[in-house]
């Protein structure tokens, strides 16, 4: 165990040198990077409120809230805590940390940390803490355990490859593509197809788009229901082969978004 211990270490020093490299030239970390939500051309909307069953099979209702910059600050389920997230971001609003907690009174102490660290416009390090306290310090005071995982970016700011270390130095890749459409052609799962013309409801922040690695501009058509003016959907359909978002899980039943919406002029930025 403590030489399991010990190359973790050893990584997590490399990362941080890295690190220290980079914020002497910090125009180099810049460029792409969760955080800043999308631009869209006619409106831009931010989700307020997701109700429905949770991967536990429990009736969860989770609301968003959000700093001056249109970023997620915190998801907080109603009457079960162990869901509740939190987010911190550094001066340039580039997402650092992410934090799930049973607690949301306390959230000192947490589940899992995630520990950003942008090693390149194309390089994120992402030192997975669990279980412990210290939250929002900058890094834990207590924790369990702690692995480490590296994102390759490509130039649009999509994770195209995840490498996740294993605590003897080994690791294991997955790579992610997107087609012309700008979805990843296998989709999720690779049998069904997408809905052209329907927005991705990770599209409104580029953090659900990161934390999901799911950048496809649009949603399979097996989990999109109604959808409202700016094109997002507000029913989303649970159902067996669809992905997660933030504990809400296929089960077969919908579950409803509330948006709010801010109409801009087009070509605006």
């Amino acid at each position: 165990m403590k030489k399991d211990t010990a190359i973790i270490y050893i990584l997590i020093i490399i990362v941080v040198l890295a690190f220290t490299a980079c914020k002497k030239n910090m125009e180099d970390c810049e460029p792409t990077t969760p955080g800043k939500p999308p631009v869209d051309s006619a409106a831009t909307c931010r989700i307020e409120q997701i109700s429905g069953r949770g991967d536990e099979d429990d009736y969860l209702i989770a609301n968003f809230q959000y700093n001056g910059h249109n970023n997620p600050v915190s998801v907080k389920y109603v009457d079960n805590l162990d869901y509740s997230r939190f987010f911190k971001y550094d001066d340039k609003q580039r997402l650092i940390g992410y934090e799930r907690t049973s607690n949301y009174a306390d959230s000192t102490s947490f589940i899992t940390w995630h520990k950003y660290v942008y090693v390149s416009d194309s390089l994120i390090v992402d030192s997975v803490f669990n279980y412990g306290t210290g939250w929002p310090g900058d890094r834990p005071t207590t924790y369990g355990s702690v692995n480490l995982i590296e994102y390759q970016l490509d130039n649009k700011g999509r994770v195209v490859a995840k490498k996740d270390y294993k605590p003897d130095g080994t690791f294991t890749t997955q790579q992610y593509e997107y087609n012309l459409a700008g979805n990843q052609p296998s989709g999720y799962p690779p049998t069904y197809p997408y809905l052209l013309g329907v927005k991705n409801i990770r599209k409104t922040n580029k953090v659900w788009q990161f934390l999901d690695l799911n950048y496809s501009e649009n949603p399979l058509a097996i989990e999109t229901g109604a959808v409202n003016e700016q094109g997002y959907p507000t029913s989303w359909y649970l159902d067996a082969g669809v992905q997660p978002l933030l504990g809400f899980a296929p089960n077969g039943e919908p579950a409803y978004i509330t948006y709010a919406c801010k109409e801009i002029n087009p070509g605006s930025k």
